[in-house]
């Protein structure tokens, strides 16, 4: 550890000043592209050399701010087996940003490295770095790796690919010592596997065609590779690709929080009757939308992924004769409408708090389930013990839920994978969107954010749908809903990532919502 020293004073710029208010929240850290930011993620990169000496394994750094706007970057850390960062060492990185003094930060890299048990005689640290598409997330992952060279690590650079392929490229990296030879071409593969047996079962050849908002992110460039093993099967128009800045007026969240076209579609004419899909600016979100026949914008999101799935393995369960429960994972931000659905079907369920890598802990507790924000972060997710049980099963409906297991991504939420198994799926009931979309009844929603200076005075009970403190401004919330009827809810909540409170509201009637929601940003307006 003696050269340490020298190897940060040589990045010094990048190490100081870090005067930070951030937390690695459940996507890591995020905010705008400015020196702090900077510092931050060449922290992260000594921090990613530090987890990877003390495994003796690879570990990912994804450089990507996901759904946020253009001018913000982030990054998030990958662990050694493909999912998110282990939550004892996101204490570390908490720590170590707030770090200030130099002959602190050698000492912390020290003492954590010394207390754990690994070999030192172990192969030399490695970094893998990925990044999306902005134009400073280059810039970034070179300080990234400036931070893991600091404990001379070995760095492969992967270059643009989306957040869920970085997953799987770290899993197969710390398991077979090489990396995926195509990505698109392997899961491509897969795909084809599947609808050979989807034929066989509806006895008709498979079609599909579908426009997709790429939020002018790195999911256009994925879905163009696979474009290339594909092209005879699905025919993708790719809108908002390479044509403006990533997640402007553009994207899952701004079609799902605006309620409103995205501007690559705005000026299309004959917008009936077509499929779209959109994806967030890394590709680890989808939503579904499309016009119905007033022409106003009706969207699917991860509810409805929700239903569609639990729907579709449920049938395969029931038909392949395999005695197996599905579960199905959310939050507190998920429709009740979807709560009956799933209540009326059987179908067990679980309510975590925000953040995918809850829904993630909890979905690991069952042998097969599904999990999805509502903001379409989500997957299907399988133990080993249940997939070794399947290989006794030998017929259609076994083997194509063996192939949807095989393509769903096991790490994180995938839109991309989502979005062939969706239209795998409506192929498989013959339906479209609007009748996805009449699955089950809806209530009316609204959610929004407001701006604030400090998210700590803010605190949440576990289920993260009642504040705790302040009670004054809870009680004040209780009141509004109790005034507008009781099929209607609310709450509010301090954002982990940004400085704002997000704002959940739901009704049993769209007149009621949105005056519901009204009165609550006047209320902690007035507040604050």
């Amino acid at each position: 550890m003696n050269y340490l020293k020298d190897h940060i004073l040589k990045r010094y710029w990048y190490s100081f000043p870090v005067d930070v208010d951030a937390k690695y929240g459940t996507s890591g850290f995020r905010g705008q592209f400015n020196p702090t930011l900077k510092a931050v993620i060449f922290r992260m990169g000594i921090l990613a050399a530090m987890r990877s000496i003390c495994t003796n394994r690879a570990i990912g750094l994804m450089i990507t701010a996901s759904h946020n706007p253009h001018t913000d970057n982030g990054i998030k850390l990958i662990d050694y087996d493909g999912n998110m960062f282990n939550s004892e060492w996101e204490k570390y990185a908490n720590a170590f940003i707030c770090i200030k003094q130099l002959d602190e930060m050698i000492s912390f890299i020290q003492d954590i490295i010394t207390d754990t048990d690994y070999d030192e005689s172990s192969k030399c640290p490695e970094v893998l770095i990925g990044i999306d598409n902005r134009y400073h997330s280059y810039e970034l992952s070179t300080i990234a790796g400036l931070g893991a060279l600091c404990l001379s690590s070995k760095i492969v650079h992967l270059n643009e690919l989306t957040t869920p392929e970085m997953h799987c490229e770290v899993a197969y990296k710390n398991e077979t010592n090489k990396f995926k030879d195509g990505y698109a071409k392997e899961v491509g593969i897969d795909i084809r596997d599947t609808i050979h047996i989807l034929e066989d079962i509806k006895k008709i050849s498979f079609s599909s065609q579908l426009w997709i908002d790429c939020s002018n992110g790195v999911g256009g460039i994925s879905l163009t590779r696979f474009n290339r093993y594909l092209n005879d099967l699905f025919k993708l128009y790719l809108i908002n690709y390479n044509e403006g800045l990533i997640n402007c007026e553009c994207g899952a969240d701004y079609i799902q929080k605006n309620v409103e076209l995205p501007k690559g579609l705005k000026k299309m004419k004959d917008l009936s009757g077509k499929k779209f899909a959109s994806l967030d600016g890394d590709a680890d979100r989808l939503i579904y939308f499309f016009l119905n026949k007033g022409s106003s914008i009706c969207i699917l999101d991860g509810d409805d992924l929700i239903v569609l799935f639990c729907k579709f393995l449920k049938d395969l369960i029931t038909k392949g004769n395999i005695d197996e429960t599905i579960h199905a994972v959310t939050t507190n931000y998920s429709n009740t409408g979807l709560f009956k659905y799933l209540q009326n079907n059987n179908i067990e369920f679980h309510t975590t708090k925000t953040g995918v890598k809850y829904l993630h802990e909890e979905a690991k507790k069952y042998n097969i389930s599904v999990f999805f924000e509502s903001n379409g972060h989500g997957t299907i997710l399988v133990s080993d013990e249940f997939k070794k049980s399947l290989e006794k099963y030998d017929n259609k409906y076994a083997n194509l839920l063996k192939q949807t297991i095989k393509l769903s991504n096991q790490y994180v939420g995938d839109a991309i994978r989502n979005i062939f198994l969706v239209e795998m799926i409506l192929f498989y009931y013959d339906i479209n969107l609007e009748e996805w979309y009449n699955l089950y009844s809806k209530y009316a929603t609204k959610q929004g954010s407001i701006k604030i200076n400090n998210t700590t005075k803010y605190i949440c009970n576990d289920d993260e749908n009642r504040l705790t403190s302040p009670q004054k401004l809870q009680d004040s919330i209780d009141e509004l809903v109790k005034q507008c009827n009781n099929s209607s809810r609310a709450f509010i909540r301090p954002s982990g990532t940004e400085k704002i409170l997000r704002v959940f509201v739901e009704s049993d009637n769209k007149e009621n919502c949105l005056h519901l929601y009204d009165e609550i940003n006047k209320l902690v307006n007035d507040f604050k």
